[in-house]
């Protein structure tokens, strides 16, 4: 079915380009974009580049380019339709579709009320915060060290001490209870009734990446002798332990910018260091670290901290943390914090640099795991040792990088002063073992189905010859389309000036290309996206738009240290110019074809032909003043 373009700018505005890419494409951030090995075609040096503002990708090298409903379409060979809804269901937006069932519809509409209700609830706890009942709460938060702005950035709340003033604030807003138990605010009881699943707490809410609250983590207020410090949201229709990261939302453009994540065990910890300006940091939502969470974060980066208290149930959760991301070929690396502290109490007690020095002397996850073994004791008798040393080797063998594994097992036989043929043998047990393992999962559960199976019935992706100015874009052209780009409103003014100074686009590329954007400028306010998730527009035409949008080139940070500065020119004036370019190319272009009819003489008109071969001498003698002296 056709999709209204309004709805599908709100699945695009909620759909984060990067993280989709970086699904299957490992980018890496160069200045405002992200660059990587290119999906469509083979190359050993990254031409593929990723615009998270415009939402645009562009390879360099094979001319492929769109948006992110393109890149479903090309990456997995889908159709527009099925790229809206997949990308619609990560988004959480509801789709009018006219063949879904009326099962399928249900449940949208159940989830979509759901989080309604939990963002609703949200909102009403952090608005008792500051009222008299949440005094109490308000005070911790502060005592905490949490600021105002941090209290309202991360829309910290207090739950009544009520059984059911959620409850009734919620059914006030006019939510059912089937909605509220949904979002896992309200619990039956046995007698008949609901009663408020967070009570008398501090409120922590949780965010998906899109900017959803899907959840909420609760602490205990000082005094209440409540057994559980902590409890967090129930599984719900909107709410998934596994996969959800406290502080993803607020922390990802600083993970992509810093290239690594710090993943800690507390929601206090999140938003201390946040405060502290170490914003590059997530927990892991109540749980032990999982193979789904450390998959997500691994869309935006390669490098994890696990940063755990110096107990020894911190050191136990950081052992667990180590296999989990190593086997997702995370490169992890261990952060140790003196004896009594925590992430948030360093900062607050000693600051942002104490914390930062903590972090620079991180150690390796294999040497850590190796030298929290030997200080327990572990590798005293041969025993123990051996049991040790086996441990340390199926850790070793989660990596996936074989290079990183051998270098590592050399380090462990320099530390423990143990042969390397020893520990390879060990190596090849434990990878013996796994397989083993592997194969009976397998035939416990049926046919054994190749992993990249699905991939492997992907054709080719066809080449497109379009790449970037290659297209046939003169200079002036592409300047023109640029600015066209930047702005879309420019364009009655572009079409005004042009016919004011009677010039055209000269390429058959330049007038194809700004017609294209000139329809869709007329209904769009993003002509550029309109265009690329038009299905009538031909991988050509999709190559030269994101070119054009996708900029590879980058401003040196070296340049200020040789006083080199650059000051953008205003658009208008980079319009008049790219304008007047293309005056200037139209008048040596009809400057040549008179000069051609004047060598041949002979004509009647040849005063005319003169007269005009001086009126464009003129033209262009003017024009080259002006930009000579630019």
């Amino acid at each position: 079915m056709r999709y209204p373009e309004h709805l599908i700018d709100q699945i695009r505005h909620q759909s984060d380009i990067v993280e989709v890419v970086g699904e299957v494409v490992s980018l890496r951030r160069r200045g405002s974009n992200y660059v990587g090995l290119c999906p469509f075609h083979n190359e050993k040096t990254p031409s593929f580049n990723v615009n998270p503002e415009r939402g645009i990708y562009k390879c360099f090298g094979c001319g492929k380019g769109g948006n992110v409903f393109t890149f479903l379409q090309d990456y997995h060979r889908l159709n527009f339709p099925e790229a809206v809804k997949q990308l619609a269901h990560r988004a959480n937006v509801p789709l009018p579709e006219e063949d879904t069932t009326p099962q399928e519809r249900e449940r949208i509409d159940r989830q979509t009320a759901a989080g309604k209700a939990m963002a609703e609830a949200a909102a009403y706890w952090h608005r008792l915060l500051f009222t008299e009942a949440g005094k109490p709460a308000l005070a911790y938060l502060r005592k905490r060290g949490f600021s105002e702005d941090t209290i309202k950035i991360f829309m910290l709340g207090f739950a009544p001490d009520s059984w059911d003033a959620t409850l009734r604030e919620m059914d006030r807003l006019g939510f059912e209870i089937e909605q509220l138990e949904a979002a896992g605010l309200v619990r039956a009881r046995e007698s008949g009734g609901h009663f408020d699943f967070f009570r008398n707490r501090v409120t922590f809410p949780i965010w998906n990446v899109s900017g959803r609250v899907i959840g909420a983590g609760a602490r205990i207020l000082p005094g209440d002798d409540n057994p559980a410090k902590y409890v967090n949201s129930p599984q719900s229709l909107i709410y998934d332990k596994s996969t959800a990261l406290y502080g993803l939302f607020q922390a990802r453009d600083e993970i992509r910018r810093k290239e690594a994540v710090l993943l800690v065990e507390g929601y206090a910890d999140v938003i201390g260091l946040y405060q502290a300006g170490v914003r590059n940091v997530v927990a892991a939502s109540g749980t032990s670290l999982t193979p789904q969470q450390v998959a997500r974060l691994k869309r935006y980066c390669k490098r994890m901290f696990l940063v755990f208290d110096a107990d020894a149930a911190g050191a136990n959760a950081a052992l667990r943390g180590i296999d989990t991301a190593l086997r997702e070929d995370m490169d992890v690396q261990i952060v140790t914090l003196p004896e009594g502290e925590d992430p948030d109490s360093l900062v607050l007690k000693q600051g942002t640099k104490a914390f930062e020095q903590r972090l620079a002397a991180a150690v390796d996850a294999i040497q850590f795991k190796a030298e929290l073994l030997k200080r327990r004791g572990e590798m005293d008798a041969p025993d123990s040792a051996a049991q040790a040393l086996r441990s340390i080797v199926s850790t070793v063998a989660l990596i996936p990088d074989h290079l990183k594994r051998e270098l590592h097992l050399k380090r462990l036989a320099e530390t423990m002063r143990i042969r390397e043929e020893t520990l390879y043998a060990e190596l090849r047990e434990v990878n013996k073992e796994s397989t083993l393992q592997q194969v009976r999962r397998a035939e416990s559960s049926g046919p054994i189905v190749a992993r990249e199976a699905k991939r492997s019935e992907r054709a080719a992706p066809q080449q497109t010859a379009a790449k970037g100015n290659d297209a046939g874009l003169s200079q002036e052209e592409e300047l023109l389309l640029r600015c066209a780009l930047a702005e879309p409103r420019s364009f009655e003014y572009i079409v005004t000036q042009m016919e004011e100074r009677s010039v055209e686009f000269t390429s058959e590329t330049g007038k194809r290309t700004f017609a294209i954007l000139l329809t869709k400028a007329e209904n769009s306010a993003d002509p550029l996206n309109s265009a690329l998730s038009d299905e009538s527009i031909s991988d050509e035409d999709r190559s030269i738009l994101s070119g054009l949008a996708v900029d590879n080139a980058e401003e040196s940070p070296n340049w200020s240290r040789f006083g080199v500065y650059y000051e953008a020119p205003s658009l208008t004036k980079m319009l008049d110019d790219a304008l007047s370019q293309l005056l200037r190319s139209a008048c040596r272009e009809r400057l040549r074809a008179v000069q051609a009819q004047l060598s041949k003489g002979g004509g009647g008109s040849d005063l005319e032909l003169l007269r005009e071969f001086q009126e464009l001498r003129r033209q262009l003698s003017e024009l080259d003043e002006r930009f000579s002296t630019n």
